[in-house]
């Protein structure tokens, strides 16, 4: 905010780049490149649904501007300078007035909702219409502790604004009266309610009560995208602070909480884990290597009807041998529980090498390819860690040391999963230092982009080998039910 700039951190290179403001302040730039505009103290940024454009507050100059990331060009997208009421029902535009736009946070429909911080008012912007809609405030500053219609209701400098996952509660860190309020959706007629701190300055003290929590000056707030739990970043006392319990959040059962069979195949161990009614066809993933690690997809995708598959082939390294068990299996499992005739192959970390070899050995048979922090070069892992597993590596594929640079693997086939239409989602750790990203996975992505392939990529900034998947699997579980 005080260098007038929006920064970003590349996940893939850990570098930082300036991506809009050239540092000094006012007001200019539209119409052009964002790094040659000029902000005045831009606070909260937004990403559209899409990805495709990242909205920025210009607190300043009372506007919200919008930068395309693909091209990088700027543009005002709502706010006319100008410290004004805005009306309800207006139109984003540059004609339309903001006062003090603050924060904005994305709905799980698409809308953003924008806090005023100046005018002590909540809008909520339709992504259909491209209209804003008054929900909560009378522009009065001012704090009520009961229960108010969200309209009526006075506010006191919000300066950070949070969706609950399931899109009924707006969380507010409403700065100047020391409170976090929230907007209840599912009434009728919204309703704001307080849910913690008591209205007055202080620190704590740490309740089972929210509301007998003195905050500072509370500046953000942010909600889990799972369960629901309220983060709220009380400035002045230097502390985060969590609320748990509140409504909106998401309930997820555990692998364990199903039923799950076990038996053997090729004198390997095996695992089916059944959902508690199948989904339409019988989909399944086939999780290579390391059941029950780290499953929140597995878990979402048990709990919509899809069954979870594994067998060890522990110390096979997807060679030849892992390959021919792999077709054993997929045999027998489609027989013993009808499933359908293309998994999806989940390939965590070593389990990355058999996951893709069989997806190359049988693109036809392969749904989709999900590689989280995948192993798919040998020489990086597991040469670099581990002599002794690398001889044994070798020694599955018919190699030695001498001639270990023969060895073929996913990367130099990706011509074949492209050819053969196997859709790729990756998942990894930006700083990876086990199975660097830009030595296997990276190099997958690319080979994918070049040959046009249909893949998807997530990098996670600066994180290390684990934890894997993601904590919220949403991205991946929606990948994996958009596959056609």
């Amino acid at each position: 905010m005080k260098n007038n700039l929006v920064r970003k951190i590349d996940a893939r290179s850990n570098l930082i780049s300036t991506v809009a403001g050239t540092g000094e302040q006012g007001f200019s730039g539209d119409g052009g490149p964002a790094v040659d505009a000029k902000f005045h103290r831009p606070h909260s940024i937004q990403f559209d649904a899409a990805g495709e454009n990242l909205y920025i507050c210009d607190i300043g100059n009372h506007r919200i501007r919008i930068v395309n990331l693909e091209s990088g060009s700027i543009d005002t997208w709502c706010g006319n300078g100008k410290k004004e009421k805005t009306p309800d029902g207006a139109k984003v535009g540059k004609n339309t007035p903001l006062n003090g736009p603050r924060a904005l946070d994305l709905a799980p429909n698409g809308d953003l909702w924008l806090a005023l911080r100046e005018g002590n008012v909540v809008y909520r912007i339709d992504h259909e219409t491209g209209q804003l809609y008054h929900f909560a405030g009378t522009g009065e500053k001012g704090l009520n502790k009961e229960v108010v219609e969200a309209r009526k209701a006075k506010l006191s400098g919000p300066k950070g604004v949070a969706i609950s996952p399931d899109g009924n509660y707006v969380y507010l860190a409403d700065t100047e009266s020391h409170t976090v309020r929230a907007i209840d959706l599912t009434a009728k007629k919204p309703l704001m309610q307080l849910i913690a701190g008591t209205g007055a300055k202080g620190d704590g003290p740490d309740s089972p009560d929210p509301l007998a929590c003195e905050m500072a000056r509370l500046h953000g707030v942010g909600t889990d995208p799972v369960n629901g739990n309220l983060y709220i970043g009380d400035s002045e006392a230097h502390k985060v602070r969590v609320v748990t319990g509140l409504p909106g959040g998401s309930s997820r059962k555990s692998l364990g909480a199903y039923k799950t069979e076990t038996f053997q195949v090729a004198g390997k161990s095996c695992k089916v884990t059944i959902p508690e009614k199948a989904a339409e066809g019988n989909p399944w993933i086939w999780r290579c290597r390391f059941y029950g690690a780290f499953p929140s997809v597995d878990e979402a995708l048990v709990a919509r009807g899809w069954h979870i598959a594994w067998i060890d082939v522990g110390n096979l390294f997807g060679a030849p041998a892992a390959m021919e068990i792999f077709d054993t299996f997929y045999d027998e499992v489609l027989a013993k529980y009808s499933l359908s005739k293309k998994p999806i192959m989940e390939g965590f970390s070593r389990g990355g090498l058999p996951a893709a070899n069989w997806a190359i050995r049988h693109p036809e048979k392969v749904w989709g390819l999900y590689l989280d922090s995948a192993v798919l070069d040998i020489h990086t892992w597991p040469k670099r860690n581990s002599s002794k597993l690398y001889e044994i590596c070798l020694k599955e594929y018919g190699l030695t040391s001498a001639n270990a640079e023969i060895w073929k693997g996913p990367l130099t086939n990706a011509k074949a999963l492209v050819d053969g239409g196997v859709p790729l989602m990756i998942v990894a750790g930006g700083a990876d230092p086990v199975v660097p990203y830009l030595e296997n996975s990276g190099l997958l992505e690319k080979a994918y982009r070049e040959l046009g392939g249909n893949m998807t990529a997530i990098v996670k900034t600066g994180c290390d080998h684990h934890p894997h998947s993601l904590y919220d699997p949403t991205p991946v579980v929606k990948w994996a039910l958009g596959l056609e």
